[in-house]
């Protein structure tokens, strides 16, 4: 504490224990680090039972093609529609698992390159939809969930569409049209 002219006249102190705060900080980051083993652990070990389940399907129908009964199809049918979700989900969590722990900071991101990766990742699906996609900016931000972002809105707006309407697909650049987002 100073007077008018400057000059000392003594100190004030405030201490406050934050030791409560900084056991609660490295708990919450011990707690991310286990979710994220866990969450990693859980998608890696999910894809091998899908896979079994997506190839005794397909051996099934291989074998049995002409044997099956009309609703034995249907199911089958079903079970491979169902597997296939399945699968993208347990890729959306490992790419996420991935993701989580790659990311050190924003770089540089083409996201035309992010969104025609995503694409091809979406599969046949995909091919059965009509693109049209403008110019696309380059972002700073994290390459890998922006990809799993894209490929999400991809796969949703292929999957929840009108049956019988083709999914067509625009995205476009609101800066370029004068947005400014």
């Amino acid at each position: 504490i100073f007077d008018r002219a400057g000059v000392s006249l003594g100190f004030r102190a405030s201490m406050r224990d934050v030791t409560a705060q900084t056991r609660s900080i490295a708990l919450m980051l011990d707690a991310k680090n286990e979710l994220e083993r866990l969450l990693h652990a859980a998608s890696h070990d999910l894809q091998e039972p899908v896979r079994l389940v997506q190839t005794y399907t397909q051996v099934l129908e291989r074998e049995l093609r002409e044997d099956l009964p009309e609703g034995a199809r249907d199911s089958l049918s079903i079970i491979r529609q169902g597997t296939g979700q399945l699968r993208h989900l347990v890729k959306g969590l490992t790419d996420f698992s991935h993701s989580a722990h790659v990311r050190s900071g924003f770089t540089a991101v083409d996201c035309r390159a992010v969104v025609d990766k995503a694409i091809s990742d979406c599969g046949p699906a995909a091919a059965a939809a009509s693109f049209e996609i403008e110019a696309l900016p380059q972002v700073m931000g994290d390459s890998p969930t922006l990809h799993i972002l894209f490929e999400n809105l991809i796969s949703n707006a292929i999957k929840f569409r009108r049956k019988d309407v083709p999914a067509q697909i625009r995205s476009t650049n609101c800066a370029e049209q004068g947005g400014g987002r």
